[in-house]
């Protein structure tokens, strides 16, 4: 599967979805975004969607406070959503395809959502939950692909209510779904601490997934986890995905660029936590450099 045309290097910022509904915070961002020359910015739609649906007159004034940038967009699906469990599909549908209709309003070519979640949590995933996320998964995809609207199913973060925390897991997802519009979001730094935890390579699971990567997120941590409590996240201890800027953790990203480069052909989307907001030029510049 081909990523959506992109130029290989252009580079993407998340911006925090608390920011989508204050005005001046988000201007002030947006500037900053445009200032420190990212090309693309990944929006999750928080307050925009109100009882499963999208809210017109949230949604028009986003739209007109974005008018006066060239960016491109990618979306982010709410955390919420959870295509992996039959007891909560009808919510978890209905807002899968408000985000598509989001995504459709910003002319985003891709979708980002996460694979759902075991429950309760820690239990091992039932044949019956990856059914019912690849079928709904694929109703969702279908829904998407009639407005040129691409999926890609995000590895999970290392916390075990997540379903693919495993890169092996989600490819089985993929597959199972088989459908031109659907790939992997692949989060660099969720797979370099699931590798530490489960014991497997982390550069022959980014290998593994190349072919079905149509989405990236470029993050930083030091690989360190909590063996009791693994979806702890403390900077001070260095534990868990702590979104830090490029360069300040060890995920190998020379490595990872050196690799991809000849095949990835989308946005490299930085996820870097606000607080750092005086990195990001920095960071941003470490990436350009890695990509050559």
């Amino acid at each position: 599967m081909e990523a959506p045309e992109a130029t290989p290097t252009r580079i993407g910022i998340n911006l925090d979805g608390e920011l989508v509904g204050d005005r001046s915070a988000l201007h002030g961002w947006l500037d900053l975004f445009a200032t420190l020359g990212f090309d693309c910015v990944e929006i999750t739609p928080l307050g925009l969607i109100r009882n499963r649906v999208l809210n017109g007159r949230a949604c028009s004034s986003l739209l007109n406070a974005l008018s006066g940038y060239d960016f491109s967009y990618t979306v982010h699906a709410p955390m919420e959503i959870d295509l992996a469990n039959r007891s909560s599909f009808r919510f978890s549908e209905k807002m899968a395809k408000a985000c598509i209709e989001f995504s459709a309003l910003l002319d985003a070519k891709i979708l980002v959502l996460h694979s759902g979640y075991v429950r309760p949590e820690g239990k091992i995933p039932t044949p019956k939950a990856m059914e019912t996320l690849v079928s709904l998964t694929r109703r969702c995809a279908s829904y998407a692909g009639n407005m040129g609207i691409s999926v890609g199913i995000e590895n999970g973060e290392l916390a075990p209510i997540h379903f693919c925390r495993r890169i092996d897991r989600l490819l089985d997802v993929i597959k199972g779904i088989g459908m031109d519009n659907v790939g992997v979001t692949f989060d660099f730094g969720h797979a370099y601490l699931s590798a530490n935890y489960y014991g497997f390579d982390f550069m022959g699971a980014v290998r593994e997934a190349l072919p079905f990567i149509i989405h990236v997120h470029v993050t930083d941590n030091f690989g360190k986890f909590n063996p009791s409590e693994p979806g702890e996240k403390d900077t001070s201890l260095g534990l868990g995905d702590l979104h830090l800027p490029i360069g300040w953790g060890s995920v190998p990203y020379r490595d990872v660029f050196r690799l991809i480069r000849p095949v990835y052909k989308g946005v490299y989307l930085m996820e870097i936590d606000r607080r750092y907001k005086r990195h990001l030029r920095s960071s941003a510049m470490r990436v350009r450099e890695l990509l050559g």
